[in-house]
């Protein structure tokens, strides 16, 4: 999904690319299978790897944003404030 959603959704994309792309890449294993590794290590491959998962959140997140501007811009009546 692109540009739709809401926060908590994209919050769980985020975590579900780090912990089976970043995490599994830097580890070499499952983030929460295990204890806490004292170091981690990205290969130049690795990194290569995730240029393109990196673009990909790029457009995603400009499109996000572009949403919400256009709802917090459009005509119509202002909210009432919470008060």
């Amino acid at each position: 999904m692109l540009a739709g959603g809401g926060p908590a959704e994209w919050g769980r994309e985020s975590w579900e690319l780090a912990r089976g792309f970043v995490y599994a890449n830097a580890l070499g294993r499952d983030i929460v299978a295990g204890e806490k590794p004292d170091r981690a290590a990205l290969t130049q491959e690795a990194i290569a790897a995730a240029i393109p998962v990196a673009e990909r959140r790029i457009v995603q997140a400009g499109l996000r944003i572009a949403a919400l501007l256009d709802s917090a811009f459009a005509p119509g009546p202002l909210p009432d404030p919470e008060r």
